[in-house]
């Protein structure tokens, strides 16, 4: 928009985060135009030179402010003791505290991934974190972290007692992990990779929904 403020507001409807929420993808994004539900609304009553304008700085004074009269505010959550009582430290982690908090506000299940923020993606996932979030919880727990193959979610489920497992970086490249994942944890048995047709008939359908969605000219560019 031309003149706005971007703001998180707390206090915001949650019927409609919930409708954004479940709306597609093609009616969020058309081609490089994000927001195009809304614009599609609005285009009766704004012209489109304001908009279609990209976002632009705006000169709210947040370091005068933060020098000035939340200095003391500022250097508080900043604080060694603030900040490590968030868990992003390896020595301090809060991961049953803030799952309990999450449950008793109402929250209907929790995904844990074993590391700290100061841990990033390195080392091994703490299983034994994940483990105690799901001792003291009531709602289901899902287990995330380094889960690359049949025999690691079988052990991670052992490990945890999780009620289920979510698969991120392990799925890049390799989306058929998933049924292999099943299809161990079901049969205790190890299934056949697929077939190079197989693989090929995926990766053509997903360009085409690329390309459905993006347009030819910017689907061939972004799917490079």
């Amino acid at each position: 928009m031309a003149v706005s403020l971007e703001a998180r507001e707390p206090l915001l409807d949650h019927r409609l985060i919930e409708f954004g929420a479940r709306l597609p993808e093609r009616m969020r994004v058309r081609g490089t135009t994000g927001k195009w539900l809304m614009k599609q609304a609005m285009r009766r009553y704004l012209p489109e030179d304001i908009l279609f304008r990209p976002k632009m700085g705006f000169v709210t004074p947040i370091a005068a402010w933060l020098r000035g009269p939340l200095a003391g505010e500022a250097r508080q959550v900043v604080s060694g003791g603030t900040l490590a009582r968030t868990g992003w430290f390896d020595t301090q982690r809060n991961a049953v505290v803030l799952a309990r908090t999450a449950e008793s506000a109402g929250v209907s299940l929790v995904t844990v991934h074993g590391r700290t923020r100061e841990q990033g993606y390195r080392g091994q996932a703490e299983y034994d974190t994940i483990a105690a979030v799901k001792a003291a919880l009531r709602i289901p727990v899902v287990a995330n972290g380094d889960i690359d193959s049949p025999a690691k979610a079988a052990e991670v489920l052992r490990l945890t007692g999780a009620d289920a497992l979510m698969i991120g970086r392990a799925a890049q490249g390799r989306p058929w992990i998933f049924r292999e994942i099943e299809h161990g944890l079901r049969t205790g048995q190890a299934l056949a990779p697929p077939s190079v047709q197989e693989v090929r008939s995926w990766l053509v359908e997903h360009l085409q929904d690329h390309y459905g969605l993006y347009g030819e000219f910017t689907g061939v560019r972004s799917a490079r």
